[in-house]
């Protein structure tokens, strides 16, 4: 017969599914505490608006709600047919399909901007948006509600996903087909799309090409590493969904496989304030905010009212002390990083 109740005692959840809910609510909260930070940073600053990193701004957004959806593990497991289980089961399988989606996406952006620097041709960025925007959020929104056409979601351990295929075969097939399948699609691909760029960057060196794809090369240098974060996210949950469907896994491979699905977000806004625009953007707010601060705690305020365009002034003596090409320099960089728009 089916199962209708969470698979725990009557008192709560087992112990070792406890410890799973815990990780999985502790790295989820730090996934999603990066996840907002991105997506404020994004937000607050203007340069930062252009089409590589809305790619990023979308992956963070994803990985936000993902991670949300964990925060409710324990409610969702009081009633499988309950919106609580539907919804987290939803969302859990939506928002970490779209954002893998979008990790892809930057593999094909850094393709085509190297493609396009040796062929010397443009990118349209409005019609690569357009298409993103589907393959991204609508597709991976067909996927995830497939389950509901086979009344497939319900407990899955210590949350709510597509049921365990203990309770039926044919579950471990929808899992593979909600999410598994295309996962390892998109990491073929990343892959396929690192091999042609490197290959191609070493062609360019042979024939004494590089500056025509130097600004391609800087674009693959700060996008890479999402890719490797979706491998990073994928590997050992899909490791932990081979093993069950032929022997229960061990405990140690479930902990990691709740440790770094859950630490997509995590890892995805590391990569992003390592981004070198990025922290010069910050270290400008931030330089500003700390010269204004100075400034206006050692003036009356009747110096304020008279002069109040000279904590602007210093701020300018000041970035030019530290960034000596100001705007220029700014420019340049966002050229070379293959940011522009």
């Amino acid at each position: 017969t089916a199962q209708t109740s969470p698979p725990s005692s009557a008192m709560g959840l087992a112990s070792r599914d406890e410890v799973r809910v815990i990780l999985a609510v502790s790295f989820s909260a730090l996934s999603a505490l990066g996840s907002g930070l991105v997506v404020l940073v994004f937000l607050r600053f203007r340069r930062l608006h252009t089409f590589a990193f809305r790619i990023v701004f979308a992956i963070a957004c994803n990985d936000l709600l993902a991670s949300s959806s964990y925060f409710w593990s324990s409610a969702s497991l009081g009633d499988e047919g309950g919106p609580a289980c539907q919804l987290q089961a939803f969302a859990s399988g939506y928002f970490y399909l779209a954002s893998m989606a979008w990790s892809t996406a930057t593999a094909y952006t850094m393709e085509r901007v190297f493609r396009s620097a040796r062929s010397l041709t443009t990118i349209n960025q409005n019609s690569l948006q357009t298409k993103f925007l589907v393959c991204c959020q609508i597709f991976p929104l067909l996927c995830a509600l497939m389950p509901f056409v086979f009344n497939a979601y319900g407990f899955a351990g210590a949350w709510c996903w597509v049921k365990s295929p203990e309770r039926d075969p044919d579950y471990e097939m929808i899992r593979i087909f909600a999410y598994y399948l295309w996962a390892w699609l998109a990491i073929a691909y990343c892959t396929y799309a690192y091999t042609h760029i490197y290959c191609a960057y070493k062609d360019m060196m042979v024939n004494n090409a590089y500056g025509s794809g130097e600004s391609a090369f800087a674009t693959w240098k700060i996008l890479r590493f999402y890719p490797l974060a979706l491998l990073f996210s994928v590997a050992a949950g899909t490791a932990n969904r081979v093993h069950e469907a032929f022997n229960p896994s061990p405990f140690v491979l479930q902990i990691l496989h709740v440790s770094t699905e859950t630490n997509l977000g995590t890892l995805d806004a590391l990569i992003f304030f390592c981004n070198p625009l990025v922290r010069r953007e910050l270290r400008i707010y931030f330089d500003k905010k700390i010269n204004s601060a100075f400034t206006t705690s050692d003036m009356r305020p009747s110096e304020l009212r008279q002069e109040p365009y000279e904590s602007s002034r210093n701020f300018s003596i000041l970035s030019r002390k530290s960034f000596p090409d100001g705007q220029n320099d700014y420019k340049m960089m966002m050229t070379e990083s293959g940011m522009h728009d």
